[in-house]
């Protein structure tokens, strides 16, 4: 009777490990041809996570104020003051302050930031910096 058992047991881990690799997979195809047809310019409309093409080399900018500076890897933590992209949050984090190497940013620095229109909906927000610069 144990033996049985075993037996069906391993039939059915091989099966499932089987079924789990299978190249011709309907969903790991999905995901594939999903990450290769992105467009290069693009905007997470926060239904779910759907993709939508904004324009190519169209720039989307903000304007807030830097909360918080990483050394490290010369990024800022952003609160969000004016911007479409307050629909989606008010607090940006990995601002690349090294695209404006000539400027010295700190803490409490309002600041307009250019970004490609991509937005990673986690908090805080994600987006691809494109130009920082300092506003009056």
């Amino acid at each position: 009777m144990k033996s049985k058992c075993i037996s069906f047991f391993l039939i059915g881990l091989v099966g499932l490990l089987f079924a789990c690799s299978s190249p011709n997979n309907e969903r790991s195809d999905h995901h594939q041809n999903k990450a290769t047809s992105i467009e290069p310019i693009e905007k997470i409309d926060g239904r779910g996570g759907e993709v939508i093409s904004v324009g190519e080399g169209e720039i989307f900018t903000f304007i807030g104020v830097i909360e918080d500076i990483h050394v490290k890897s010369n990024a800022a933590l952003i609160s969000v003051e004016e911007g479409e992209i307050l629909t989606s949050g008010n607090l940006v984090g990995g601002v690349g302050l090294s695209v404006a190497s000539d400027t010295t940013f700190k803490v409490g620095d309002r600041v307009k930031v250019g970004f490609d229109g991509i937005i990673r909906e986690s908090h805080p927000l994600g987006i691809n910096t494109i130009f920082v610069e300092l506003v009056d």
